[in-house]
This record gives C-alpha cells, sequence and structure tokens, in this order.
C-alpha cells in the first residue's frame, strides 16, 4: 500500500514537474526574445518609446464650435468630387465646370463669401500644425481626441473655397487655401498610432487631387508655383511608417500587460471567443474561465507571436522605406502572412489578443506608398510647369528638370524607380507611374481593372495598369 501511495505521488509530481516546465517554456522564450530586441535597440515600452512624456502642442478644440458655424446656402462641400476620373487617363476639372452640381457658380461664390471669416480662422488654426497630442501611450483607454469629423468638414469647406476661387480666377487665393490643406496633411503627424497616419493619408489624397485641379489653372506665376511645390515637398506620406509602427507596437504589448492584470478582464472579454449565442454555462466560460486559462497556458505564447509577427512587419517596412519599393514590401508581407497560425477554433482562443490588436498593416501600407507616389507625381508636374512657364515647352526627360527645377528625380514607390515621363504627339507630355502591378506598360491608355473599384460603374485612380498623370475634361 505504501509502495502505491508513493508511485503515485510520483507520478503526481512528475505530472507537477512537467507542467511547470510547460508552462515556464513559452515565458523563457517571451522574455529572450524581448530581451533579443531590446540589445538590438528596438523599444518595446512607453517608457523606452518616448522617455520624455511630451506635452500637448497646439490644438484643434476650437475647430468644433467654427465648423458648426459653417451655413450651406447653394452646395455642400463635400458632394463636390475634386479630380474625379471619367475615363482611363482623364479627369473632370470641377472647376471648369458650367455649374456645380447644378448650382450656379455665382449662388456658389456667394455660399462660400459668407463663410470666409470663418474660413480664415480655421486656416489659422490648421497653419499652428499641432504635431502629437501629449499621449501617454500606457493610457489605451485615455487616447486623446483627434477631431476626425470637424477636420474632414474643414478640409472639404477649404477645398470647395479653393476649386471656387479657381473658377473665379482668384489664384492668390486658391493657392492660400491650398497651402492650408497641405497644413492639414501635417496635423498630428506625430501621433503615432496606424489610425492616425491612415487619416493623415486620407487627407493628403484629397488634397493632391485639389492640388491636380489647381494645376489646370493658367496663369500661375514662376513664385506660386514655386511655393506650391516647396509645400508638397516637405510633406512625404511614407516615411512615418517605421516610428507608426514602433509606436503600434508599445499600445499593443501594453494591452498584453493589462489583459494579464487580474483585477480585470476587459480586453480578454473584448478580444476572447464569443459564446454569448450559447447557454448560460458557455457565457460564464467565456466570462469567468476562459481569462484564467489564457494567462495561466497561453499568454505567453500570444505574446511571443505578436512580437515575432510585429518585428517582421516593423523589419519590411524599415526596407521600405529605404529601396521605396512596394513590390519587394507585397512579397515580404504575403511570406509573412504565410507563416501566421492557421485558423482554428484552438488558436483563436490560444491567440485572441495578438489577432485581434494587429492593424491592418497591408492595405494601409499599400495606400500610403500610393499616396506617396501621388505626391511625387505633384511635384514632379509642378516642376514640368516651372519649365514650361520658363521654356515655352516642355522637357524632353525628367533628368533635364535637375538640379533647377528639382532637387532630384522623383521616385515611384510602386517600383522603386524613377516615375516615367515622355513627349506626347500632341506636344503635350506624358507622366505616369507603374501602378499596382508594378510592369511598366508604356504608359498607354489601358482598361482599368475592375477587381480594384468598389463601384465597377466607375474609374479609380489606381485602377488602370500603368497611372497616368490625368489630362482634363473639360479642357
Amino acid at each position: 500500500m505504501k509502495r502505491k501511495r508513493l508511485a503515485v505521488a510520483g507520478v503526481l509530481a512528475l505530472i507537477a514537474v512537467t507542467a511547470v516546465v510547460c508552462l515556464k517554456r513559452p515565458s523563457t522564450r517571451l522574455e529572450q526574445t524581448k530581451a533579443a530586441l531590446r540589445a538590438r535597440g528596438e523599444k518595446l515600452s512607453a517608457a523606452e518609446f518616448m522617455p520624455k512624456p511630451q506635452r500637448p502642442t497646439a490644438t484643434l478644440d476650437s475647430l468644433t464650435n467654427l465648423t458648426n458655424e459653417l451655413r450651406v446656402t447653394a452646395v455642400h462641400p463635400s458632394d463636390v468630387a475634386p479630380m474625379e476620373m471619367i475615363n482611363v487617363g482623364k479627369a473632370r476639372c470641377v472647376w471648369r465646370l458650367a455649374d456645380v452640381d447644378g448650382h450656379d457658380w455665382r449662388d456658389v461664390d456667394s455660399q462660400f463669401q459668407q463663410a470666409e471669416k470663418i474660413l480664415r480662422d480655421i486656416r489659422a488654426l490648421l497653419a499652428t500644425r499641432p504635431r502629437h497630442l501629449g499621449w501617454d501611450y500606457k493610457e489605451l483607454s485615455a487616447e486623446p481626441r483627434v477631431y476626425l469629423i470637424e477636420r474632414r468638414t474643414a478640409i472639404h469647406w477649404i477645398a470647395g473655397a479653393a476649386l471656387n476661387d479657381l473658377h473665379h480666377g482668384r489664384l492668390t487665393n486658391a493657392l492660400e487655401n491650398l497651402h492650408a490643406l497641405i497644413d492639414a496633411t501635417h496635423t498630428y503627424d506625430e501621433h503615432w498610432t496606424f489610425l492616425s497616419q491612415m487619416v493623415r493619408t486620407a487627407i493628403a489624397r484629397f488634397a493632391l487631387r485639389v492640388t491636380w485641379e489647381a494645376l489646370q489653372a493658367p496663369d500661375w506665376t514662376e513664385a506660386q508655383l514655386l511655393q506650391l511645390q516647396r509645400d508638397w515637398s516637405a510633406v512625404p506620406m511614407f516615411d512615418s511608417m517605421g516610428r507608426t509602427f514602433e509606436g503600434e507596437r508599445v499600445v499593443a504589448l501594453e494591452a498584453f500587460q493589462q489583459a494579464r492584470a487580474k483585477h480585470t478582464n476587459s480586453v480578454l472579454n473584448e478580444h476572447g471567443p464569443n459564446l454569448s449565442g450559447y447557454n448560460r454555462f458557455a457565457r460564464a466560460i467565456e466570462k469567468k474561465v476562459y481569462p484564467s486559462v489564457w494567462r495561466a497556458l497561453w499568454s505567453a505564447g500570444d505574446e511571443s507571436a505578436y512580437v515575432e509577427w510585429s518585428q517582421s512587419h516593423l523589419e519590411a517596412i524599415r526596407r521600405a522605406m529605404q529601396r521605396s519599393n512596394w513590390q519587394e514590401l507585397d512579397r515580404e508581407l504575403r511570406a509573412i502572412q504565410q507563416r501566421q497560425p492557421q485558423i482554428t477554433t484552438l488558436n483563436d482562443a490560444r491567440f485572441a489578443v495578438s489577432e485581434a490588436i494587429k492593424p491592418n498593416t497591408w492595405g494601409g501600407l499599400e495606400n500610403a506608398m500610393q499616396t506617396e507616389t501621388f505626391r511625387q507625381m505633384i511635384v514632379a508636374a509642378i516642376a514640368i510647369k516651372r519649365f514650361e512657364l520658363s521654356n515655352h515647352r516642355p522637357p524632353d526627360s525628367l533628368a533635364s528638370l535637375v538640379p533647377q527645377f528639382l532637387a532630384q528625380l522623383p521616385i515611384d514607390y510602386m517600383d522603386g524607380k524613377p516615375l516615367r515621363y515622355r513627349l506626347a504627339p500632341d506636344g503635350g507630355w506624358i507622366l505616369y507611374s507603374v501602378g499596382r502591378d508594378g510592369v511598366d506598360d508604356g504608359g498607354v491608355l489601358a482598361t482599368a481593372d475592375p477587381s480594384s473599384n468598389s463601384n465597377t460603374n466607375s474609374i479609380e485612380f489606381w485602377s488602370t495598369p500603368d497611372v497616368l498623370w490625368p489630362r482634363p475634361e473639360p479642357r
């Protein structure tokens, strides 16, 4: 009997030791991985990422009151789409139209004249260019307000004012509004979250379309074009992605710390398995049992999976920042995706937090690189306009613009090579990107890819094999 008890005790002790070892192994691996990354200079905590607390810069607190005072008497600015693609390589130039969405331009002008005092205050506010919000990246539930709706309203009104000025030939006023739109792309450019940077990208894309509209106007002076070129040259749209992803990782790792805290299950209840459609017993498992199981068995492995995933992405992003090549980054992101755990019910529970807090980097990074390519096209087009103003003809090549009109050749972020350019038979010029597939099709007008559009009855700027600088309609 005594021998049996000793045998049972021995087996239980062996099971206990095995359990401890199995539970310790993921935790040890996580600690070793973090130590190795820190040795390489990686910042994994809020204190490392932001050693000195940031004080809030200028704020947009008054933007709410200002935008609330704007009144529509003719056309709502959000209904006016600048540089609307109407065919492959052709876009509608709004300010050249006979009317705006059925409204007479005189009524539109009256609306913006009445709003001018408010718009002047909005331009002054955007000119302060608040860079960050003074956010403590450990305080996940206390992220400051970034005024998304107010900023969107403001840029639509300023864009509408610019288009109205262009129609009436007020280029100085139009340039002032364009400068305010560019100021808006600088807003919160040091708020290091993926969402914040994607908002900046969306604002930049809109502002770039309004700038295309402006470049269709005659009578710009060299000084005005030079100012506009300098403004856009100072707004790189992809260089911040490395720092942004570092900030995103700090926030994610803080979420893991909060998920492990026994005094709260909010993070795990938000991201863990959803059993609300089952019986009361299943819901009790979801709310009470699952958090304890995750903390004891899976938390270290879940965090390790996230750390490895985020580091792979971060290194790929850093290489893309150096090479300016979406094709290479796309291949790296696909390879990373293939290494991720298969989607199963068990893996959903094991990797609940890491899977929930991963941002949609794929679409966001492609969007940012497309926007950067568009910005490079805008800068190149302004330089071409300046050359034409000085020489009464278009340049033979982009290289002939360097260094007088361009500091360096503009880059196509779709393949990492200079943008393509050639003279057109009609005396004009063709400027283009090789597009999403990275293949140079010669800048010819080709059929759009419907799969690139949410609405297959429309043409989207990035839906064609080569993405051409649009020609305006009406001319």
